[in-house]
């Protein structure tokens, strides 16, 4: 116990001596030198000798066997000297004593000291023992802990405390000055600037710094040190500096040296930027510095650069610096390829071997990528919804632009019809190959679509342009509304006014070219008679300004032909537009053939064999035979002139009619649609839909209602004083279904639905009871025009047949008579002249124009009137030189009995037209045709009005009734004889169809497909009536072998038949702000001036 004892607290004090040793090591008391740590451990020595000492001293004189005896006998309570007695005679027995009685004793002794423990027997000094034992060890607890929180809070203090401890002899050496540090150390640096080197000498006093430049003497300076350090500055260095510093302990520096060195500058920088292949740019490039660059992505730029010295690096930075281009340096050259991916601003960095910049580093890069933008495409013209032009031609005007190019443009259409079914897309485009921008007008052609009223054309144009990745764009979806039936029958009366309207252009046309013609002529004969009675060469005017007068009264009279010829087509093609919408009634179709014809006569052979004569003349340059045939070309010009005022007046009537049967037909379809809104109302299946449909077609009853007013005044001018009453009583009834609709909208708008269908019913009664009105008047109208026509007729055969008696009568006092008497009877004969005139003019007048309509008729009027001028001739010439006067006027008697005969013929055949129509099988077809047309476009009426299934029904139940008539009609047509030819098609079959579509009609089955099986039969009925009537004209054709030709040379085709436009169309915007009637009136101008310039020498 007691060696434990000291043997802790020697550990108490190595402790307390490592713990004065962390605490002195970072004091002066520790540093290089120090006998601290020596003396620490001579402690730690005396220590562990006083502690060896002491328990040599403890154990020999405190725990020897007499004193610890004494202190277990205390402790044992046994008395004093018996455990001592004990010990001595164990060691040695006197002598005379008992060893038995020893050994006894000293068992005795044993046993009570047995009956103690080992720590019962120390007694006090046992205890004092333990007190300082427990002490030492608390206390060696308690610095243990300190040692090792002090070892974790700072490894370097505790590992030099115990470096010093365990070395004391090395720390009391004498210390080592630290090395000479000297900055910058050897350096280039500008010519001519300032080095400034420090020095740092710890536990200097001073140093010296000696150097020597290049060509100079070695030169030193003494620098005192503050805080171990100094400085010196070489000012303006200019040459090479070699340098070194010395301290008085023998230390020195490194040597060094400066070496002066000129700026670094960029002395040559290429930038050039390559652009990608779709843009079609050529290479840019730019020495120096770039200006901002605005790139197109994809681009690439490419540096070249050279610099005055050796470079260790160059690239490009952003804003943030990081490295976006890296750049191959090669000795003093750098260069590289960017492909830059955002835009910024972007800064060089490049330094030399030693890493310094440029002086003057070159300006940043601005850059700016511009994505490729998506192509941009309008429609300007029409630039919105509109309603598709009578001819199913829709003109569009597409423009197109991209920064770097279009590749292609595309227009792409599809109908959707009444119940809202799409057919597929039809695209068609053009390749554009890279150009920047295009301005297309085409031809939205939609004639051979089968557009019915009610259908709709949506389209679009789309432009992809010229990138990698294609970028497209597209327009929005415009809308073309196919007109409805009513708008069609107005569409047709529009294209007859404006007809009249050009008819009455050209007639002041022709009159003026005819009276210049006619001074033309005059001029070119005078001249020519003072030139032959002129005995000089003089000539007045040139010829080749004559041949150019002649030129153009030539294609002056070209041009009128040429736009009759496009009247003509008109027609024909309105004609075609209606037939194939199943809007085409049979007054309609008669005037528009009988406009035709009209037409078609002006343009008469002897009008162009003056042309033609005229053209010859002109090609073989013969100017006198030229004006010549200018001077008759100018008498056909008035003759032409006279044709076309008289067709003006047909045509006016033409188009007043029509202004009728389409009043009449729109007052047909409202009455209708009123008819089936009164059902709705009633079944009150959408209460807030009918008031809105209510007021539609009011405000379609008083839009109607201004026109029957029009139509009024329109037939006042016509004279038809009759049929324009007629109409007034039917704008009575209109009105009256107004008010009527009017308070219909009112009740349905207060939810009195009933009511509302009870007036809305009376208002559709007054409607039909309009249409009945406006449909007795036209008939009566168009009754007394045939009457009268037939009164003109009779009395044209009449005034022919007098005047036969009469130059018959003449004929027969000719015979035998002399020249003389035969010559004064010329005067009676040219009174037949004016007769047979004035009959003309008198059925021109009573037919209203209509008596042109009549070719035969005309001809033989014209033979009429061509005979007896003949006659007065043979009258006025000498015997033997023609033929003889009573042989000209019997020729003369027959052609005014064939003229009273087709007269007779003409009045016949208008009074059986009545009884003969519909005889005919190609005819009946196209009635059924145009019926079952009529019945498609009454479906597609409904479609948009919403109606309930009871009022649908209703409405199914009628339509069925007309469908169930085309197919009686059909099969009545079927059994007839010859009904079995090809031509016709099965007509059995066809009535089957339309049968089944009535019975689909009957059971309220309206669906697209019963709509579109309409569509089918109503085509096949149409074909089927064209094919007969060709086959009519027809019946045979014939094969023949081509004859001998004379090949001639082939001519490179001119401007004008390449299809160059000579006048350009107005621009967007000037067609944009007009009506779309007025826009497509402009185009059509601008068209026929562009055929109008047609090549000299060639009708077009």
């Amino acid at each position: 116990m007691a060696a434990g004892a000291i043997g802790i607290w020697f550990t108490v004090g190595v402790s307390l001596v490592f713990v004065t040793a962390w605490i002195l090591a970072e004091s002066n008391l520790w540093s290089q030198g120090s006998r601290v740590p020596a003396l620490l451990d001579v402690l730690i020595l005396i220590g562990f000798a006083g502690s060896w000492l002491g328990y040599y001293l403890i154990m020999r004189y405190v725990l020897a066997d007499e004193p610890l005896a004494v202190v277990m006998e205390r402790a044992a309570g046994l008395s004093s000297g018996v455990l001592r007695g004990s010990i001595e005679l164990g060691r040695e027995l006197p002598g005379g004593v008992s060893r038995l009685l020893a050994n006894e004793a000293a068992s005795r002794v044993l046993g009570t000291l047995g009956k103690f423990s080992s720590g019962g027997l120390t007694g006090g000094l046992g205890k004092q023992i333990q007190f300082w034992t427990r002490r030492g060890l608390n206390t060696l607890m308690a610095l243990t802990l300190l040692l090792v929180i002090l070892g974790v809070a700072n490894p370097s203090r505790s590992s030099r405390a115990l470096g010093s401890l365990s070395s004391p002899l090395k720390t009391m050496r004498d210390p080592v000055l630290a090395r000479i540090v000297v900055t910058p150390g050897s350096i280039e640096v500008l010519r001519g600037s300032d080095v400034q080197v420090t020095v740092q000498a710890p536990g200097r006093q001073s140093v010296t710094l000696g150097w020597q430049a290049a060509g100079d003497i070695p030169r030193s300076e003494l620098l005192d040190l503050l805080e171990d350090r100094a400085t010196y500055v070489f000012q303006g260095v200019g040459a090479t500096i070699d340098y070194q510093v010395h301290a008085e302990d023998g230390g020195e520096s490194e040597p060094y040296r400066i070496t002066p060195i000129d700026p670094l500058f960029i002395s040559e920088l290429m930038v050039s930027v390559t652009y990608p292949l779709h843009t079609g740019l050529a290479p840019d490039e730019y020495r120096g510095d770039p200006p901002p660059l605005r790139l197109p992505v994809g681009s690439s730029l490419i540096f070249e650069g050279q610099a005055s010295r050796t470079l260790s690096e160059a690239d490009l930075r952003d804003s943030l610096g990081v490295i976006v281009a890296e750049l191959t340096v090669d000795s003093e050259g750098f260069g590289g390829i960017w492909h830059p991916r955002s835009s910024g601003l972007f800064d060089w960095s490049i330094s030399d071997s030693q890493g310094n910049p440029p002086e003057i580093q070159p300006e940043s890069i601005h850059l700016t990528l511009v994505p490729d933008s998506a192509p941009q495409i309008t429609i300007p013209l029409p630039g919105q919804d509109t309603i598709l032009s009578l001819n199913l031609q829709q003109p569009l005007i597409i423009e197109a632009s991209d920064d770097y190019g279009l590749d292609r443009i595309e227009l792409v259409a599809y109908r959707v019809n009444a119940f809202g079914e799409r057919n597929e897309p039809v695209a068609q485009g053009i390749d554009l190959g890279g150009t920047r921008a295009a301005l297309a007008r085409p031809l939205l052609d939609l004639t051979t679509w089968g557009l019915l009223p009610g259908d709709t054309v949506r389209y679009f144009a789309r432009a992809v342009d010229n990138s990698p990745a294609e970028q497209t764009s597209t327009t929005r979806e415009y809308v073309l509304f196919m007109p409805i039936a009513s708008e069609l029958q107005r569409a047709a009366e529009e294209q007859l006014e404006a007809t009249a309207e050009r008819l009455e252009e050209l007639a002041a046309e022709a009159a003026r070219q005819a009276e210049e013609n006619r001074n033309l002529a005059r001029e070119a004969a005078a001249q020519r008679e003072i030139e032959e009675g002129s005995a000089t060469d003089e000539q007045g005017r040139p010829d080749f300004e004559e041949r150019q007068d002649l030129q153009r009264a030539l294609e002056d009279q070209r041009q009128l032909t040429d736009q009759v010829d496009s009247l003509q087509a008109e027609l024909a093609e309105l004609e075609r537009i209606m037939e194939e919408a199943g809007q085409s009634d049979p007054e309609l179709a008669r005037d528009l053939k009988e406009l035709q014809e009209l037409l078609e006569q002006l343009n008469d052979s002897d009008l162009q064999e003056r042309m033609d004569e005229l053209a010859q003349s002109l090609e073989e340059d013969d100017l006198q035979r030229a004006n010549e045939s200018l001077d008759q070309l100018s008498q056909q010009q008035e003759d032409f002139r006279e044709r076309l005022e008289e067709s003006l007046e047909r045509f006016r009537r033409a188009a007043v009619e029509q202004d009728f049967r389409a009043t009449t037909r729109e007052a047909e379809e409202l009455a209708r649609q009123e008819r089936a809104l009164a059902d709705a109302m009633r079944e009150e299946d959408d209460p807030d839909l009918r008031p809105r449909q209510q007021a539609e077609l009011r405000d379609r009853a008083e839009d109607l209602d201004s026109r029957m007013e029009r139509l009024k005044e329109r037939l006042l001018e016509l004279d038809e004083r009759e049929a324009s009453a007629g109409v007034n009583q039917a704008q009575q009834s209109m009105q009256q279904a107004q008010a009527e609709m009017g308070e219909a909208q009112e009740k349905a708008t207060q939810g009195r639905n009933q009511e509302a269908g009870q007036e809305a019913d009376q208002a559709a009664a007054a409607m039909e009871q309009a249409s009945k009105e406006l449909q007795a008047a036209l008939d009566d109208m168009a009754q007394q025009q045939s009457e009268a026509m037939q009164g003109a007729l009779e009395q044209t055969a009449d005034d022919a047949l007098s005047l036969a008696r009469r130059q018959s009568e003449l004929g027969e006092e000719m015979r035998g008579a002399s020249q003389e008497q035969v010559a004064s009877m010329r005067a009676e004969e040219a009174s037949l002249l004016q007769g047979v005139e004035n009959m003309a003019r008198s059925l021109q007048e009573e037919s209203d124009g209509a008596f042109s309509g009549n070719p035969a008729l005309a001809a033989q009027m014209g033979q009429a009137m061509e005979s007896i001028e003949n006659t007065i001739q043979a009258m006025g010439g000498r015997r033997g030189s023609m033929p003889s006067p009573y042989a000209q006027a019997e020729q003369t008697v027959g052609q005014l009995n064939r003229l009273a005969l087709m007269a007779i013929a003409s009045a016949e055949q208008m009074g059986q037209a009545q009884q003969q129509s519909g005889e005919n099988a190609a005819e009946q077809l196209e009635q059924l045709a145009q019926e079952q047309g009529e019945v498609m476009n009454q479906t597609g009426q409904l479609m948009p009005m919403e109606l309930g299934q009871q009022a649908m029904a209703q409405q199914m139940q009628e339509l069925a009734a007309g469908q169930e008539s085309i197919a009686s009609d059909l099969g009545d047509l079927a059994e007839q004889p010859g009904s079995d030819d090809e031509t016709l098609g099965d007509l059995e079959q066809m009535a089957q169809e339309a049968e089944a579509l009535a019975q689909a009609m009957v059971e309220g089955r309206l669906t697209p497909e019963t709509v579109r099986r309409q569509e089918r039969l109503f085509h096949r009925l149409l074909d089927a009536g064209r094919s007969l009537e060709r086959e009519e004209f027809s019946e045979e054709r014939e094969s023949e072998e081509p004859g001998a030709f004379e090949r001639g040379e082939i001519m490179p085709l001119t401007p004008d038949q390449l299809g160059a436009l000579r006048y350009q169309l107005p621009d967007s915007d000037q067609l944009q702000r007009l009506s779309p009637a007025v826009r497509q009136l402009v185009i059509q101008y601008f068209e026929r001036l562009n055929r109008g310039g047609s090549e000299p020498g060639g009708r077009r």
